[in-house]
């Protein structure tokens, strides 16, 4: 049985692909073929290494956003002298609420996340008015 041919605009997707990510999926040649920059043994070898990275580095960047959170969460407590108990500041302080919401928005977009930081603004402007 003969293969279908493609439909135009899917010829180009693996060019487009590396072209616009080409730290994630190495450069395309016209062809859709990877372009050698280096010695590569296997190409699966080199795509799960640069997953392996880009995972990597993507759990140190929420580890550090995490940090800044329960850092923001004890310095409510070193200098408010109303803060009672962690549960009074999680349910009450829409300050907090604002930093949590836009600081892991800023993470998000730091891993290059389309549409879900913006809508994570959106969300806590409404909500907080801050």
């Amino acid at each position: 049985m003969a293969r279908r041919p493609r439909h135009p605009s899917t010829a180009y997707y693996p060019l487009k692909r590396g072209g616009a990510y080409p730290q994630f999926f190495g450069k395309m040649s016209l062809t859709g073929e990877l372009i050698p920059t280096e010695t590569r043994i296997n190409k699966h070898l080199v795509a799960s290494e640069s997953h392996r990275y880009f995972l990597l580095a993507s759990q140190i960047k929420l580890l550090n956003c995490l940090r800044t959170i329960s850092a923001d969460f004890q310095i409510i407590f070193q200098r408010d002298p109303a803060a009672k108990n962690w549960f009074e500041v999680l349910l009450c302080y829409p300050g907090f609420h604002a930093l949590l919401c836009y600081r892991i928005a800023h993470c998000l977009h730091g891993l290059k996340t389309p549409l879900i930081p913006r809508f994570i603004s959106y969300f806590a402007r409404f909500l907080t008015g801050i």
